[in-house]
């Protein structure tokens, strides 16, 4: 296991999504840009010593939540404090009894708790207030940096939570945790980068960075006057002089292959669904091209770009879970990488022989997804811009049944910090499926975004006519 010791302290190897959201919190001088896994949890009557008690627990069967992120001689590590490090884990109590206004007073505590601040010496890295609203109603606010959870890991920390609470209440005995944690699985992750696998999932990367298309969304419809198409260590450079002036040069190498930019550019939202209709539709050529619902919208959004661009060869980076296999479902931990979906049309293809052929490029890139994109785009030395414009993360909730109120499209004055140009958080419900879309005010104007997505949903309403069509015969009312 890769680890340094370093003062007589232990630190071990952070994993490449560690470090990003490190150096961004590092980065970041808006206290709304703050990165934390922040949920909820309804409760009715509360034990608060059995509750208090839980958060024992299971801080000390997951070390995670023991770890902290520091920067030991420019190089960033995970430190992990003992369990007998810390006293007995306190939950702030809030009543809310006698607001005049519960709701408002509530949203305000969840907004503060979302942007709580976690200090490198605090430990554990977990933040939870329980808020009384009447004697058997209570919220428990739980908040996390992102630098330790995804939020794929909330269901594992929700579940083992209530089971603890459950077992003592009832006094039954609690099991051992896991010996293997996330740190165990970041040494693993590091050790195949290292070897040859890993020199084949470096060299599958290269190739799909080779001859970049200079035609994308961004090219065409940015009215920035400056695109940033610079190369990647020029701009990384450059942003770090405009940010933090001289830095010495093993903290400037921190940066190099970790982070796609320094200085975050301000976007903001503009929400839309797709509603029954259009996901029948979607769902009926998936099914005839047999592929997944969400690798069939992922391609659309390729077909989009292209139809829009008239550019065949496009890219779309994808938010990307490496939890592929079972015991790492137990693990509570940061298991995402971004990684980029490279696609070439050929217009002599119906529609489902696209989709299937999507798909195969697809399943081919998620073969190298444990080697994250940032340090290939190092390597290859060019420039963000240029990959494209969609960052796609995909959520299916195919069971739970979406809120469909509401349905039209809207603009939201939010203050967001896209990672691609447009990011697009997509949930994928049994009736509907909700977009909320991240851009970047410097690139896009609104009635920009409104045409892209208005061209979209004409993309679907192509489907409906014939599955059989070829991809050159679709046509948008593009302007």
């Amino acid at each position: 296991m890769n680890k340094n010791l370093i003062n007589n302290e232990v630190y071990y190897d952070a994993s490449q999504s560690q470090k990003s959201t490190f150096l961004r919190c590092l980065c970041s001088k808006e206290k709304s840009n703050n990165f934390n896994v922040s949920f909820s949890i309804s409760i009715e009557a509360v034990d608060y010593n059995a509750l208090r008690k839980s958060f024992d627990i299971l801080i000390q069967r997951h070390e995670i939540f023991r770890t902290t992120l520091l920067m030991i001689d420019g190089v960033i590590k995970q430190k992990i404090w003992s369990p007998h490090e810390y006293s007995e884990f306190k939950i702030n109590i809030i009543d809310l009894k006698t607001s005049s206004n519960k709701k408002e007073a509530l949203l305000k505590l969840e907004k503060d708790s979302n942007q709580t601040a976690f200090k490198a010496e605090q430990h554990p890295w977990l933040d939870v207030k329980l808020v009384q609203l009447e004697k058997n109603e209570h919220k428990l606010l739980i908040s996390i940096p992102h630098m330790i959870s995804d939020y794929e890991s909330l269901p594992i920390i929700i579940n083992e939570l209530q089971l603890i609470y459950k077992s003592l209440l009832a006094g039954e005995i609690i099991r051992p945790s896991n010996t293997f944690q996330y740190k165990d699985y970041i040494a693993e992750i590091n050790n195949i980068l290292e070897s040859k696998v890993g020199e084949k999932h470096y060299m599958y990367w290269q190739n799909i960075l080779k001859e970049i298309p200079s035609s994308n969304l961004t090219s065409i419809y940015s009215i920035a006057k400056n695109n940033k198409y610079k190369s990647y260590k020029a701009t990384i450079l450059q942003e770090i002089d405009e940010y933090f002036g001289e830095l010495p040069p093993q903290i400037v190498s921190a940066f190099m292959g970790t982070l796609s930019y320094i200085i975050p550019s301000q976007g903001t939202t503009y929400y839309l669904s797709i509603d029954s209709r259009r996901l029948n539709i979607l769902k009926g050529v998936a099914k005839e091209s047999n592929v997944l619902l969400s690798v069939l919208i992922t391609s659309t959004f390729h077909l989009l770009i292209y139809k829009l661009t008239g550019e065949k060869d496009t890219i779309i980076g994808i938010n990307q879970n490496l939890r592929d296999r079972g015991d790492l479902y137990k693990i509570i931990g940061f298991f995402i990488n971004t990684i980029l979906f490279r696609d070439k049309k050929d217009d002599s293809l119906t529609l489902c022989e696209y989709f299937r052929n999507a798909n195969r490029n697809y399943v081919e890139a998620l073969q190298h997804k444990i080697y994250p994109f940032e340090k290939a785009l190092y390597d290859s030395d060019i420039s963000l811009n240029s990959l494209g414009t969609f960052f796609l993360n995909i959520v299916n909730d195919e069971n739970v049944e979406g809120n469909e109120d509401g349905l039209e499209s809207n603009h939201r004055e939010e203050i967001v910090f896209p990672y691609f140009n447009i990011d697009c958080h997509i949930v994928i419900n049994s009736n509907m499926v909700g977009i909320r879309c991240c851009y970047k005010t410097e690139i896009f104007a609104k009635n920009t975004i409104e045409h892209i997505f208005s061209n979209y949903f004409e993309l679907i309403d192509n489907f409906e006519m014939s599955t059989v069509k070829k991809i050159e015969d679709i046509s948008l009312a593009k302007k």
